[in-house]
């Protein structure tokens, strides 16, 4: 046999084993032998989509286990809070930061009987309050955040209140005045910004409702235009330092506990015990303001020693009752006055204070150094008093006649 019939020999067994394994699968069930899996035929996919998912795992752990702390951090920074701005006069809150010096009006209101009720007392940030003369009681009134539509009525300026309005930077509204304060106003070394009624007349009006001179009123419409065409676009002052009233009572009560420490009835007692009502003379008790704490409204209803409520009569007529958030009586030195009925108080220097908030008092020092200083309170360590925000009522009462009384 030739090499030839040896090959083709060959070929035609290996196709009959083919064959017959194919007729013996077929055979067996009828199936195909299985050749390689996918993975087999697909080996670098395989390994690419192997570490593909390997990752996905090892990412998903990490995740379980870093992001909650991830979360929580975030969760502690703090959020940049829209700043808040305050009245420098009365410490209430204002809407923008140039409100903080915004124009100071200092108004002469009388206090007379025939004068009551007043209108814009209510708004006031600050009150100095002072006997003008023969007895009877005269306000220095502070406007600047709030701006009563009616005010009044205007009446003359005394020395010892053109004093204390010196520091404000405010603009000085009263129908004339005394010779000795017309002198300090009307310099115009001193600063003051006088707009009285004598040079400035389309800005006041004499109401009908009363008589002469108890009929002088203003409003803030007729201010702030003159203001503006003067010039006067700001008052800088620091105005007395302020806190907030609930860390105030909270400083109270921890107060209380240390003083008290261990005793829980006590403790009690002094954080339930308040001066509920303070007296303060000056002349007769016509004049002479009575004060009652209102715990609710954390405020001090002012009224009269003779009787009847101190109101206030706004510009459509309804009356409401004078309520400051802050009491202050301080205690100053008369200055006499030959040959006249005015009374003249000495505005510098230092004397007896005594504060009274959050249903408290504390007994201070007044303190004011020069016409241009502005007037603080000190504690028995020489530090400053920070008082409520809101309106403060500044009762001045001549050593020697006046006093204080509280229960």
């Amino acid at each position: 046999m030739d090499k030839n019939q040896r090959r083709r020999r060959s070929e035609f067994q290996e196709d009959f084993v083919v064959i017959e394994g194919k007729n013996e699968a077929r055979r067996r069930g009828g199936k195909k032998p299985k050749g390689p899996n996918w993975f087999v035929r697909h080996k670098k996919l395989s390994i690419v989509l192997g570490i593909i998912f390997g990752l996905l795992i090892v990412a998903g752990i990490l995740a379980a286990i870093f992001l909650p702390k991830l979360l929580a951090q975030e969760e502690i920074i703090p959020i940049k809070k829209k700043p808040v701005y305050y009245s420098a006069l009365s410490g209430r809150k204002v809407d923008n930061k140039d409100q903080i010096h915004a124009t100071t009006t200092c108004v002469m209101i009388e206090n007379s009987t025939d004068a009551r009720p007043q209108s814009g007392l209510e708004d006031a940030g600050v009150v100095y309050e002072a006997i003008a003369e023969g007895g009877i009681s005269r306000f220095l009134v502070l406007f600047q955040d709030r701006k009563p539509e009616l005010v009044g009525p205007v009446r003359s300026v005394r020395l010892h209140f053109a004093q204390w309005a010196q520091p404000y930077n405010c603009s000085l509204a009263h129908v004339g005045g005394a010779d000795d304060a017309l002198l300090l106003v009307r310099d115009s070394s001193s600063g003051y910004r006088d707009i009285d009624q004598f040079f400035n007349d389309s800005t006041y009006w004499r109401s009908s409702n009363r008589r002469a001179p108890h009929n002088v009123y203003t409003n803030f419409e007729k201010i702030d235009a003159l203001n503006e065409k003067k010039g006067y676009t700001d008052s800088q002052y620091d105005g007395f330092k302020r806190q907030n009233t609930k860390k105030a009572k909270k400083a109270i009560a921890k107060k209380c506990k240390k003083d008290y420490k261990g005793d829980k009835a006590a403790i009690k007692k002094c954080k339930e015990t308040t001066i509920n009502t303070i007296y303060v003379n000056l002349s007769s008790a016509i004049f002479n303001p009575v004060y009652n704490y209102d715990k609710a409204s954390n405020t001090y209803k002012r009224a009269f020693q003779n009787g009847g409520a101190h109101m206030v009569v706004n510009k459509n007529g309804a009356q409401s009752q004078i309520a400051p958030d802050v009491v202050v009586a301080i205690e100053v030195q008369t200055v006499g006055r030959t040959g006249t009925s005015f009374s003249n108080y000495k505005t510098t220097g230092e004397g007896k204070a005594y504060i009274f908030q959050n249903g408290q008092v504390q007994e201070a020092t007044w303190v004011r150094d020069s016409n241009k200083s502005e007037l603080k309170f000190v504690d028995n360590k020489d530090k400053t008093i920070k008082l409520n925000r809101g309106q403060t009522w500044i009762t001045a009462y001549p050593a020697g006649s006046g006093s204080v009384r509280y229960e």
